[in-house]
C-alpha cells in the first residue's frame, strides 16, 4: 500500500518535471527567435 502511494508521487513528479521541460524549451525557443529577428 506504501508502495502505491510513493509511486503515485513518482509518477506525478516526473509529470511535474516533463512540463518544466517543455515551458524551459519553450522559452528557449523563444528567445532564440527574438535574438534572430534582431
Amino acid at each position: 500500500m506504501a508502495l502505491r502511494i510513493q509511486h503515485e508521487r513518482f509518477e506525478e513528479r516526473k509529470t511535474l518535471i516533463r512540463k518544466a521541460i517543455l515551458v524551459t524549451i519553450k522559452l528557449i525557443m523563444k528567445i532564440t527567435i527574438a535574438n534572430d529577428i534582431a
